[in-house]
């Protein structure tokens, strides 16, 4: 047994591999593909063998399928994408990752794959010149007794009699390849315009060791640029519960928690060119400029700890034009956006209602949460700023914020209830996470560790 060699980009988490393999008969596409699955210990999985797998098990799916066989009959686009989609969500092909091999052959099995989630890290494309692919397959010979393949020019039998009893297979002409080409043709045509983000292309002329190794490097390189660190954004109206929520996503994925104030009072008192412009500002108690708070989250994104760690931005974006450019700043892609909501009634209430007790620190809420005597209660404070006319400013506020940055984020944005106990707010948000990471292929090292 080999050891899996996935690789490990950022602490606690691990990069599943996501492949598709595609290219004309005799481009050493078999070749390739074992090549993969030694070397990343990926699950293969072809068309021909998912469908006779589905088929054997009796699945309602594969028993649909066999109908269609034993008539027969082409299977329907739909048919075929549920069984590849059923076949994709097994416990091997979690824990492994795939390289497909097949599939997809048409445009509307690849926007399904897509539509999924289930976007590759990289599309293998091997090309091969049309005068080769016919000279490997018009002398390939197999031998009916041991199932080897061999090639009359490249990979000749070790004997005579071996030679004697090879056969060649009757579509392997000259007439058949050609049309088999053609038709190839029209498929990868179709299908590679919907991976030209992850498509790579290798050239299959050459020996099989030399192929892999430019294959090798572009899934590494692929996997690395895969498994950055989660990027996470949490925003939510005053009392929301923001901070708790904020606490717990730090204690589970270990991100890096950015409040706006933190950053900007660490970049003052490292005295850094933004930090002194920053102060400035601050001094004379005016509002940053959209460019100088965005230069200042730009610096501290490149440190190491965000490298390493990934992040949790709390309070920024809080306009469009902060957002639109927190998105092109380069290797940020935000994971999840998380939305706390609650009603301005109970926001109110919240907060009306809430009291700090200025010897410990402790905060209490007179209704959700009162102090434990009378002691305590006696010497309460109230914040100047914990009332209903300054709270429904603040909320206010914050609603025209939300409003103006929510619209970059729609793919990612994820609605929270946080009218909720704090348990299941924090569940609603670990899902979310959770689910996020799945589409990216990611998960916890810890997670990958429990199932060996």
């Amino acid at each position: 047994m080999f050891t899996v060699p996935i690789l490990i980009c950022f602490a606690g988490f691990s990069a599943l591999p996501r492949l598709i393999i595609s290219g004309p008969p005799a481009a050493g596409k078999g070749t390739a593909a074992q090549q993969i699955v030694d070397e990343y210990g990926v699950v293969h999985l072809s068309t021909g063998d998912i469908l006779r797998e589905a088929v054997t098990q009796g699945t309602p799916l594969g028993q649909e399928a066999k109908g269609y066989m034993d008539a027969g009959k082409l299977l329907p686009d739909g048919l075929v994408i549920n069984i590849v989609q059923e076949r994709l969500s097994s416990p091997d092909v979690k824990k492994k990752g795939f390289l497909l091999d097949g599939f997809p052959r048409t445009s509307g099995q690849a926007e399904a794959l897509l539509s999924q989630g289930m976007d590759p890290d990289l599309f293998i494309l091997l090309e091969a010149q049309e005068d080769l692919i016919v000279d490997r397959i018009t002398n390939r010979r197999i031998d009916p007794v041991t199932g080897d393949i061999y090639n009359m020019k490249t990979k000749p039998p070790p004997n005579e009699k071996v030679a004697k009893r090879l056969v060649q297979r009757k579509d392997d002409t000259v007439e058949a390849i050609k049309t088999r080409l053609e038709a190839y043709r029209g498929e990868c045509d179709a299908v590679v315009s919907c991976f030209e983000n992850v498509l790579t292309k290798v050239d299959g002329n050459r020996k099989a060791d030399t192929v892999f190794t430019d294959i090798r490097s572009a899934i590494d390189g692929a996997l690395t640029a895969k498994a950055s660190p989660l990027q996470l954004i949490i925003s939510g109206p005053p009392a929301a519960g923001k901070g708790t929520a904020a606490t717990g996503i730090v204690d589970r994925y270990g991100v890096v928690h950015l409040s706006t104030g933190d950053i900007l009072r660490e970049a003052v008192k490292q005295q850094t060119e933004l930090g002194k412009i920053a102060q400035e500002y601050m001094t004379e108690g005016r509002l940053l400029p959209d460019d100088i708070m965005i230069g200042i989250i730009r610096d501290r994104l490149q440190q190491a700890d965000i490298k390493e760690n990934g992040f949790l931005l709390d309070g920024f974006p809080r306009t469009k034009d902060q957002a639109d450019a927190l998105l092109a700043l380069d290797g940020v892609k935000v994971d999840a956006f998380i939305l706390l909501e609650a009603p301005d009634g109970l926001l109110l209430e919240r907060v009306v209602n809430r009291r700090v007790d200025p010897v410990t620190g402790n905060i209490y809420n007179l209704k959700f949460k009162p102090p434990p005597n009378d002691a305590v209660a006696n010497r309460l404070v109230q914040r100047r700023d914990d009332t209903e006319e300054a709270m429904s400013v603040r909320i206010s506020g914050y609603r025209k914020e939300c409003n103006a940055v929510m619209g970059s984020f729609e793919k990612v944005l994820v609605h929270v209830d946080a009218t909720q106990d704090s348990g299941l707010v924090m569940q609603n948000i670990q899902k979310a996470i959770d689910e996020a990471m799945d589409r990216r292929g990611i998960k916890f090292k810890s997670e990958e560790d429990d199932e060996d």
